[in-house]
């Protein structure tokens, strides 16, 4: 199933990289075999994948809510598109999770996906910044489209492309950048938090020997 999607969001942008990252892990397998975990390790649900995006509440400013979830599935990988928004709607964020077949997919995947968003950024000078998260390196870009000012970031971590999208419908609110990154560093804790505890992750997310103990560690009883 391909989730329809309007031509500048969000999920366009890492919906286009798919096919790409996928075909390009099977041309240069020789090269992918050392990049990574190239052991597959299943296919998440829909309810695994939403559970990984970080809450609203990791969202500190404006009163932001999860105005809902949209699973994607194209070429090979799985993912789920996060929208949050303020209470007037007139800041958005939205979260896509793309998970691949193997790490060394994801890592074949983010320079492409970091160069579809580069070009969502259609209006006054862009910035791109390097920042160190993730496996690989991430991007932030931060400019302006139709809609208003622009910002988002791309990572890879494990078996996930990430990519986060802070928009305003308000001339000049532009996020700064430490939000953005504090939010992105957030949502890769959020996944890297899945492989604390478990062994395998889908279909089975069987369990460490420590689970219980961490899962304790965290507050849970």
């Amino acid at each position: 199933m391909t989730v329809p999607v309007r031509r500048g969001s969000v999920a366009l942008v890492a919906i286009l990289a798919l096919a790409t990252a996928c075909t390009s892990s099977k041309a240069e397998s020789g090269k992918t075999a050392s990049a990574g975990n190239t052991q597959a390790t299943g296919t998440p649900s829909t309810d695994q994948l939403k559970a990984a995006l970080i809450p609203a509440s990791a969202i500190t400013v404006d009163k932001f809510t999860l105005t809902g979830t949209t699973p994607v599935s194209q070429s090979g990988a799985v993912g789920i598109s996060g929208v949050y928004a303020n209470p007037d709607h007139k800041r958005v964020v939205s979260i896509i999770l793309i998970h691949f077949p193997t790490a060394a997919y994801a890592q074949a995947g983010l320079a492409p996906t970091q160069s579809a968003a580069a070009t969502e950024l259609t209006r006054n000078p862009a910035s791109d910044t390097p920042v160190d998260l993730g496996q690989g390196t991430a991007h932030l870009y931060q400019g302006s489209n139709e809609t208003g000012p622009l910002s988002i970031i791309v990572f890879a971590e494990g078996n996930y492309i990430v990519t986060m999208e802070f928009v305003s419908k308000t001339e000049g609110d532009n996020v700064p950048a430490k939000i953005v990154t504090d939010l992105a560093k957030a949502q890769d804790a959020k996944i890297k938090s899945c492989n604390q505890c478990h062994s395998k992750l889908a279909p089975k997310y069987e369990l460490k020997a420590d689970a219980l103990d961490q899962f304790k560690k965290l507050g849970g009883k």
